[in-house]
């Protein structure tokens, strides 16, 4: 779910970055918004969030079935399919939520590619959003502070498990398998 403060502190940093919007593609600002990081892939996906709160998910059809439980009803989602690709669903979006000569801020996690493609065919200005997002992250809530103790004590304790685990002739695959597995048991004992 998105987090309503972030979000709020995003649009504030929009004004004093700008922009209209910002487009966030799979990333660690994303999972920071909303709590979750979709599998990264070349089928272009991102959160719009506008200026006035105004949000939208833009995918790929196989997607966005998976993605919905994520975001709140009021969020609408545009899905496009590979045959007809992505600019026309894109642009009804960006008509929807009046994108056109606006200014869009866009994250890192955008592929130059798609950028392109979007600035060949769309009537807006891309600019590159990692100074807002930088921003964004920078300031921690009590929440960010929690959680970042929470998985420091995790990682002390996987490590404390690892130093009697590891021996001669171990693969990194087993101790890579190893540590996924201590994290997991760690994080549902925590959600107890």
């Amino acid at each position: 779910m998105l987090d309503p403060v972030k979000t709020d502190r995003l649009c504030s940093l929009m004004h004093k970055f700008d922009c209209d919007a910002v487009m966030i593609g799979p990333s660690n600002t994303l999972e920071y918004l909303a709590g979750f990081t979709p599998v990264g892939c070349e089928r272009l996906q991102a959160l719009f969030i506008t200026r006035a709160k105004k949000i939208f998910y833009f995918c790929n059809l196989i997607y966005a079935e998976d993605l919905g439980p994520w975001f709140p009803k009021e969020v609408s989602f545009y899905v496009w399919n590979d045959g007809s690709g992505f600019i026309d669903t894109l642009k009804q979006a960006f008509a929807d939520f009046r994108l056109e000569n606006k200014k869009i801020a866009v994250g890192e996690t955008v592929r130059a590619v798609d950028l392109l493609e979007m600035k060949k065919n769309m009537v807006c200005e891309f600019v590159n959003g990692s100074g807002l997002l930088e921003e964004l992250r920078m300031i921690k809530s009590e929440d960010d502070i929690k959680n970042m103790e929470i998985a420091a004590r995790m990682a002390d304790e996987v490590m404390d498990e690892l130093a009697g685990f590891i021996k001669p002739g171990m693969t990194e695959k087993e101790i890579k398998e190893k540590i996924e597995q201590s994290f997991m048991e760690k994080r549902s004992e925590e959600r107890r």
